[in-house]
């Protein structure tokens, strides 16, 4: 009689197990379905069992179940790709060597949503949700056992990983994104103007000064068009009352070497801000007193780097960019004059007649790039772009004040058609 217990209590415990995996299969099979409450409910039966707690294929079908859920709606999104995460992750530690081909397609939805909602976190300024967001994409598709020397997943883990450095950097922890950001500018997929603009962010919010000029003087050389950079030197050294240093540096290097281009506008263009200076966030500040005179050394040295690359888009749109911001100036000072005395109507009309002179004496440039842009969009680098729909802009105002009706229709359709 005991042998027969003995056997009869083996075969219920051996029938247990098998009754749990087939919730495992049911749970598929619902979830096949749609049947999102009774995929759940077998899953969970499965997952509370001591017989399949440690299953693979359980943990995986939770995660499947969250995945479906969160698709169809039926389900929290950032809730169940959380917890689908969580799931992958326990399903690859019980079985490292799971069903690839299963595992890659569970995480790269899970990680193309954590992608999205830090899009959508950063999007609405909640930067330290976003960095979470993106470090979890970036952890998933940088898993070489699961991606390796798949390109898109590369492209994928970097483009996350700058993202959440920037998150970092906004939500004023730059510190911790300054590792991440110097490993990224060597990665031909992230590297460029945009990630060295937050890293120079990074860097002026740390204080670190030798680091931020090293930086700068890296940028300058590698994107030497972008007024960004300019900027960022010249606000420096203007911070540190040494703007008239850097002009010293920059004439004493034009003067050794006059035709060199890329000198003369580097000289012009610090002349340019000097005599139109902005804060860190882009706002006008009062001009100089000396600022007709800038403009004028402005002027000289951009028309001395024409004269050598007459094509140059950067140098043609800054040197007409030189006359328009004068316009717009102008235009602030007409717009203030709200009297109607003789007097203030002759000031006005004095500063409309400069005004259009300065805007006519812009337009032959701005026409000229977009002669030379224009229709090209698709073989345009970032800075020709911006040059390019920034151009549309200038125009299109210029048009306006000329009532230049036809030019000015055309113009406003190329920039409905850059939105």
């Amino acid at each position: 009689m005991k042998k027969l217990v003995l056997i009869f209590s083996f075969i219920l415990i051996g029938g247990g197990a098998m009754a749990q995996k087939s919730k495992i299969r049911s749970a598929a099979m619902y979830l096949g379905e749609k049947d999102y409450a009774k995929a759940t409910e077998a899953i969970n039966a499965a997952l509370s069992n001591e017989d399949t707690k440690d299953n693979p294929d359980a943990w995986f079908t939770q995660a499947a179940i969250f995945l479906e859920m969160a698709a169809d709606g039926k389900m929290d999104q950032q809730e169940a790709t959380n917890k689908a995460y969580a799931s992958l992750t326990k399903t690859l530690e019980l079985n490292p060597k799971y069903s690839k081909e299963k595992i890659t397609n569970s995480l790269v939805a899970v990680g193309y949503n954590f992608y999205n909602n830090g899009s959508k976190s950063f999007n609405s300024k909640n930067y330290d949700q976003a960095a979470s967001f993106f470090d979890k994409a970036s952890s998933i598709f940088s898993n070489s056992n699961i991606f390796g020397g798949n390109k898109s997943a590369d492209t994928l883990a970097a483009s996350a990983l700058k993202y959440k450095a920037t998150s970092l950097v906004y939500n004023k922890k730059g510190q911790e994104a300054i590792p991440i950001l110097e490993k990224l500018k060597s990665n031909p997929i992230v590297k460029g103007e945009e990630l060295y603009s937050v890293l120079l962010q990074a860097y002026e919010s740390s204080n670190n000064e030798s680091a931020m000029m090293k930086t700068i003087a890296e940028a300058r050389k590698g994107f030497p068009n972008n007024k960004n950079f300019v900027n960022a030197e010249l606000n420096y050294y203007i911070k540190t009352g040494r703007q008239d240093e850097l002009i010293k540096k920059l004439e004493e290097a034009v003067a050794a070497d006059p035709k060199n281009d890329e000198l003369l506008f580097n000289l012009a263009s610090s002349y340019d801000n000097m005599a139109n200076p902005r804060d860190a966030s882009g706002k006008e500040l009062a001009k100089p007193a000396n600022h007709a005179e800038l403009v004028k050394k402005a002027a000289e040295m951009y028309d001395k780097a024409l004269a050598i690359k007459p094509n140059e888009p950067g140098y043609i749109y800054n040197r007409g960019t030189l006359y328009f911001n004068d316009g717009v100036q102008l235009n602030k000072l007409m717009n203030a004059i709200t009297g109607m005395s003789a007097a203030e109507q002759k000031k006005y009309e004095d500063l409309k007649v400069k005004r259009d002179d300065q805007f006519a004496k812009a337009l032959p440039y701005f026409e000229k790039l977009y002669t030379a842009l224009d229709g090209k969009w698709s073989q345009l680098n970032t800075d020709d772009k911006n040059t390019y729909s920034q151009t549309l802009v200038a125009l299109s105002q210029i048009y306006g004040l000329q009532a230049k009706a036809d030019k000015l229709k055309e113009i406003k359709s190329k920039l409905e058609n850059l939105k």
